[in-house]
């Protein structure tokens, strides 16, 4: 890297070239902090177990899903079953879900946290997504 000539004075000083930077997608809508229920599993396996896990932020594309015993692997697909009230009415969601990152486990728990986009939702319940949202925000 080869240094610039100024015939002015700057308010800081570059010491380096920066290093990697990692490039993150930008979310289509922003998260909101919630604590539901959730039960998932692998997508596809019948003979896979059902769990639990909470729910920590929420959007009408995805979710934060805290599990006791994460297995998934970035790029799984898990089948998402959930619950919430909205304007009065109970709303079910069952969806696919891809699994796009992996937390590290808590070292008190081994707990961690999935980041979800949903597979396909009805534009129904993107709209209820959307309305619980406002609701608690």
């Amino acid at each position: 890297m080869r240094p610039v000539a100024s015939h002015s004075t700057f308010n800081y000083v570059v010491l380096s070239a920066p290093g990697a930077i990692r490039k993150l997608r930008t979310r289509k809508f922003a998260r909101m902090p919630t604590r539901l229920a959730a039960h998932f599993s692998a997508s596809g396996k019948e003979d896979d177990v059902r769990q639990l896990g909470r729910v920590s932020d929420i959007s009408p594309y995805g979710m934060s899903l805290t599990v006791m015993q994460p297995s998934a692997r970035v790029g799984d697909h898990l089948d998402l079953s959930f619950r919430f009230t909205t304007d009065g009415a109970d709303v079910r969601i069952d969806t696919i879900a891809i699994v796009r990152h992996v937390g590290m486990p808590d070292p008190a728990d081994h707990s961690a946290a999935y980041g979800l986009e949903f597979g396909s939702l009805e534009p129904s319940q993107r709209i209820a997504l959307k309305s619980f949202m406002a609701e608690h925000s």
